[in-house]
């Protein structure tokens, strides 16, 4: 969401919600509203804090689909909505399979990633491979927009989403198993490490996390582990990382999703492990997208002409956005701006 959204959003979730009510829905999204707002704040505040955090966070779909579940049926909600219709789950549903889709949640275009939509298709089986590990040697190639289609899978098929940025803080294993047993709502605090070995400490925060035996919980878990480039990662880290892949290629109920992970993994998991290297978005993307959005706007292919000139005008907008944005040339945010301007242009 832009600055704008979050606040016309918390304006409408103000209106909608008593403060109860919103501590009763964000308890059902195993979240505590505490964690997130200022004591000494006025509800308004606190609302706003929530909204911003959640955008901030990667759990913005997630909020929104819950409150328009609950509230979605009044006035200022259907305004909203009627004002910002990308966040309407209901009109995004444009392709068959979810993995398929043209648009993330907020109107975001997701351009190509083939490999990427293969393998996501192929861990919704639940006796498949469990884990990917997304990696490039270019910088700036859209692997951390990874998370969005991920997001918007795991709202389409209402399965949680737990996006984690290791560049955003400190970890060790013990304070990254108590972040993933609070996303999951496991209430026990994770043992300290103690005199153990760092191997041992993990095993047994991995068992806290996945344990044996029968979890009457049905829902699939898409856990995202995303930075992995300002932060040097120890070895206790890395083996801690390991061993969650491996328990969690034994369970039906985890994904786990590595991006920019380019330690090494032991071999027992990276047999098990798709593998997707992330190339820079090509023309072919581009023609790919613009056909098939033609084609579900004016239920024909588009002629040769036609297609032509949208390309044409993409990277138009791509030397323009490159001009005005250098720092920004190639990033994937300059050609969601670039592609946004051309489906705007014949009405996507």
């Amino acid at each position: 969401m832009t600055g704008e959204e979050i606040v016309e959003f918390s304006r409408a979730v103000k209106d909608v919600f008593l403060i109860d009510d919103l501590v009763e829905l964000l308890s059902s999204m195993k979240k505590e509203f505490t964690d997130y707002v200022s004591a000494d704040k006025p509800y308004p505040n606190k609302v706003f804090q929530l909204i911003a955090a959640a955008n901030a966070q990667g759990w913005i779909a997630q909020l929104v689909v819950k409150v328009l579940q609950e509230r979605g049926d009044t006035g200022i909600m259907r305004s909203f909505l009627a004002n910002h219709p990308h966040f309407d789950p209901a009109k995004s549903q444009i392709a068959e399979d979810p993995c398929e889709t043209l648009f993330v949640f907020g109107g975001k275009c997701f351009i190509g990633r083939s490999d990427f939509r293969k393998y996501l298709k192929k861990m919704s089986n639940p006796t498949g491979r469990k884990v990917l590990v997304v990696t490039s040697a270019d910088r700036k190639v859209g692997k951390t927009y990874s998370k969005d289609l991920i997001n918007y899978l795991s709202t389409s098929k209402s399965e949680p989403f737990v996006p984690i940025d290791l560049d955003v803080d400190e970890y060790d294993p013990g304070r990254l198993a108590q972040r993933i047993a609070h996303e999951l709502g496991i209430p026990e605090e994770m043992q300290e490490q103690g005199k153990q070995q760092a191997t041992r400490w993990n095993q047994e925060l991995v068992q806290s996390l996945i344990p044996d035996g029968l979890n009457l919980d049905p829902r699939v878990w898409w856990i995202v582990l995303d930075g992995f480039r300002e932060r040097v990662t120890s070895e206790a880290m890395q083996d801690f990382i390991a061993q969650l892949a491996g328990r969690i290629q034994q369970t039906p109920r985890f994904r786990l999703i590595l991006i920019n992970y380019e330690y090494p993994l032991p071999l027992g998991v990276q047999a098990w492990a798709w593998k997707e290297n992330v190339c820079r978005i090509a023309k072919d993307d581009v023609e790919s997208f613009l056909t098939k959005l033609h084609k579900i706007n004016r239920g024909a292919m588009p002629t040769d002409e036609e297609l032509t000139d949208y390309v044409s005008v993409f990277y138009e907008q791509v030397a323009k956005y490159s001009t005005k944005y250098p720092e920004y040339a190639n990033d994937q945010l300059l050609l969601n701006m670039a592609m946004t301007d051309v489906v705007d242009g014949f009405g996507g």
